[in-house]
C-alpha cells in the first residue's frame, strides 16, 4: 500500500506496525490518527507516535488531526483537519483527503506539534467534564478552553519547541473547542464526578464507551509523569489539578479554584 491510514489505540501501535510492514510499498506514507501518548520512563520524555512509526517502518509519516465528529461526517456535513507532514508527499496527501464541499485539509510542517495538539486537548477535556459534572454551564467551559489553550501552548513549546502557529490550526484551537464541548472524554469525566470518584476510569469506560479505549484519562497520567520527572508541575497548574482530581482524590470543586488562580496570575 502507498498510503496507510493508522488509527489504533496507542498500546497496540507497535504490534500493528509489525503486522503491516510486509504490505507497505517502498515509498509508503503512514498517516497517523493516534491521539494517545507514550511515556518513556527511562528517558523521561513523551515519544510521539510519528517517531515510533518512522523508526519501526523507515517510511514517511504524516499526522491528521482536527475537529471531526464522525457521525456528522457520515451525513456529509463539512469538516476540516490539519495534516502534519514535512516530507515530499504533501500535495498527494492534500488531494487524497480533500473532498470539495465536505472535507478540507491544510498542511503544517510541524508534525509533532499537530500530534501534541491532538493529545493534549484530550487531557483538557477532563477539566471540562469535571465542570459539567459539578453542574456548571458554558461560562465555565469558555474559561477552561481559554486557559487550556495557554497551558497546551506552553507545554508544546517547552518540551517540543512547537511554534504557536500550529495551535491556531484546526488541530489546535478547532479541535480543542469541539473536544471540550462535545468530546467523549469530557462526558466520561462528567460521569466520574457524578459518581463521586467511586468508580475508576476503566470501569466507567467499560460502562459508557462500548469497548472503546479513550486516550483522555491515560494521557493525563502520562503528562503528570513527565511534569513530575522535570519538576515543573507547578508551572502547569491546570494539568496538575486535572490529575489531582482524577487520580489523587482531590475534590472536583478544586478545578474552579485552579481556574480562578490562573486568571489572577495573568
Amino acid at each position: 500500500a502507498k498510503f496507510v491510514i493508522l488509527g489504533v489505540p496507542s498500546e497496540f501501535l507497535e504490534t500493528t506496525l509489525d503486522a503491516i510492514r510486509p504490505s507497505l510499498a517502498p515509498d509508503a506514507v503512514v498517516v497517523s490518527l493516534l491521539k494517545g501518548l507514550h511515556y518513556d520512563e527511562k528517558c523521561a520524555r513523551i515519544v510521539p507516535a510519528s517517531e515510533t512509526i518512522a523508526a519501526k517502518l523507515g517510511c514517511e509519516v504524516a499526522a491528521l488531526m482536527g475537529p471531526n465528529i464522525y457521525t456528522e461526517m457520515a451525513r456529509d456535513e463539512f469538516a476540516e483537519a490539519t495534516i502534519g507532514h514535512n516530507g515530499s508527499h504533501g500535495t498527494e496527501l492534500k488531494e487524497l483527503f480533500t473532498v470539495p464541499g465536505r472535507f478540507a485539509v491544510r498542511l503544517h510542517p510541524d508534525i509533532v506539534g499537530v500530534e501534541m495538539c491532538g493529545a493534549l486537548k484530550n487531557v483538557a477535556s477532563l477539566a471540562a467534564g469535571y465542570c459539567e459534572g459539578l453542574g456548571y454551564g458554558m461560562n465555565v467551559k469558555a474559561a477552561v478552553i481559554r486557559l487550556s489553550y495557554e497551558e497546551i501552548q506552553r507545554f508544546c513549546q517547552r518540551f517540543f519547541n512547537t511554534e504557536e502557529s500550529v495551535l491556531l490550526e484546526a488541530c489546535g484551537m478547532g479541535d480543542l473547542i469541539l473536544t471540550l464541548l462535545a468530546g467523549r472524554g469530557q462526558k466520561l469525566a462528567c460521569a466520574f464526578v457524578q459518581a463521586g470518584g467511586t468508580k475508576d476510569w476503566d470501569v466507567l469506560e467499560d460502562e459508557m464507551m462500548s469497548g472503546m479505549k479513550l486516550p483522555d484519562w491515560r494521557n493525563a497520567m502520562y503528562i503528570h509523569q513527565i511534569l513530575q520527572a522535570h519538576d515543573c508541575e507547578n508551572e502547569f497548574p491546570l494539568f496538575k489539578t486535572i490529575h489531582a482530581i482524577g487520580f489523587e482524590g482531590a475534590p472536583a470543586e478544586s478545578i474552579i479554584t485552579c481556574l480562578e488562580e490562573k486568571i489572577n496570575m495573568e
